[in-house]
């Protein structure tokens, strides 16, 4: 059953699925889809041209579907999906993308805690975490499990990849390469999110691996030609070491690397 608190404004074209809940004050433009079991909390808005997937949790003050801060938007239909399972915290911003070509897109199971920011055009990826305050300027991309902790961000377009961690307040001005931890303005290498993999299933061999790719590639002082070359010459060619190498060949800002190299 559809439950609908009296004070909430629901357009009649907005589409909702089984045993939604929009709670106190909610505002739902025309043109959406929420889908079952999503629930929004007191004052939650979703705007025009916004699509939600099944159990997805809004908290008060959540704004999904924006306009894109962009300035050659001028009001053209463009879209933000949102997958399942996903929890959005206290005033947690996602916009729409910025040209009918476009879209921004949230996969599943994400956590976005309070004031967090998606801009236009992102895509972000699976069970990612952004801690309280962090930003996501447009075009950016977010692989699987990334986190961002705490005040970080990213420029526009930047690609953060799977299971990498931006440190508090770090801010990322080129490519952060999977599983790296980062930290700093701008941000450099840290290390390996070794907790990070232990958790999500990364296999010693695998760990180990990547061991070795970070330093090669960010304590020998190579020139990035030469590390990608003696990574491909030297370390075990495993699924994860793979990935990060075809996400370093994909760079269009380059890498973050340490102020050394």
């Amino acid at each position: 059953m559809i439950r609908i608190h009296p004070t909430a404004i629901v357009d009649p074209s907005a589409d909702l699925g089984e045993d939604v809940e929009i709670g106190p004050f909610c505002i739902v433009e025309g043109e959406t889809v929420i889908g079952p079991r999503t629930v929004l909390q007191t004052r939650a808005m979703v705007r025009r041209w916004t699509t939600l997937g099944a159990d997805n949790n809004l908290l008060p003050g959540a704004i999904l579907g924006g306009d894109p801060q962009h300035l050659d938007y001028r009001g053209a239909k463009t879209e933000l999906r949102v997958g399942n399972g996903n929890w959005i915290g206290e005033y947690v911003t996602l916009h729409r993308a910025s040209n009918p070509s476009l879209t921004t897109v949230i996969g599943d199971h994400n956590y976005f805690m309070a004031y967090t920011h998606v801009g236009h055009d992102c895509h972000v990826g699976n069970r990612v975490i952004m801690t309280n305050y962090a930003g996501l300027a447009g075009h950016c991309t977010v692989e699987d499990r990334a986190l961002l902790a705490a005040f970080s961000g990213a420029h526009q377009g930047v690609r953060i990849g799977t299971m990498a961690m931006l440190g508090g307040g770090a801010l990322a001005g080129q490519d952060i390469v999977p599983y790296a931890i980062v930290q700093g303005i701008p941000a450099r290498p840290r290390g390996l999110n070794v907790i990070g993999m232990q958790r999500n299933g990364v296999s010693a061999e695998a760990r180990e691996a990547l061991h070795e790719v970070y330093r090669i590639l960010f304590l020998l002082k190579l020139s990035l030609p030469n590390a990608l070359e003696k990574i491909r010459a030297e370390v075990p060619s495993l699924p994860e070491v793979e990935h990060v190498l075809e996400f370093v060949a994909g760079s269009k800002r380059g890498i973050a690397r340490r102020k050394e190299n």
